[in-house]
């Protein structure tokens, strides 16, 4: 198998993004008798993409995507001493990557594969 590279997502990665996400859906919907039928979208993954409070990354094996992830910064709840948390979601892994290799982030200019603190947040306690 070839190494598995973390990198951060693009609008390239849409098509990928939105069939993982429904692969997520197809596995939890037996534990769910409230899911719809059908397809549905449990995030507006396009819309993510293009926020300031949101990092998607993409795993890839050579040009394959084979895996994904978000960081999304929420406001804490109003009792926390913290003002802000990150909420994680979308992670999945193709079925025949999964537990077979350690993961290599790609660094990016904010210095890690999520892209930084947005900015309105970094600075703020619990940051």
């Amino acid at each position: 198998m070839q190494p598995i590279i973390v990198r951060p997502a693009t609008a390239q990665d849409l098509e990928a993004l939105n069939r993982f996400q429904q692969a997520i859906v197809t596995a939890e919907r037996p534990f769910d008798a409230t899911s719809k039928d059908g397809p549905v979208c449990y995030c507006d993954i396009a819309r993510m993409l293009a926020s300031d409070n949101a990092r998607f990354v993409v795993a890839t094996a050579g040009a394959d995507l084979v895996g994904c992830g978000f960081a999304r910064i929420d406001v804490a709840k109003h009792y926390l001493k913290h003002a802000a948390q990150a909420y994680l979601g979308l992670m999945y892994v193709e079925s025949r990557y999964r537990g077979s290799q350690t993961l290599v982030p790609i660094r990016t200019s904010h210095g890690n594969a999520l892209g930084g603190i947005p900015r309105q947040y970094r600075g703020r306690q619990g940051l």
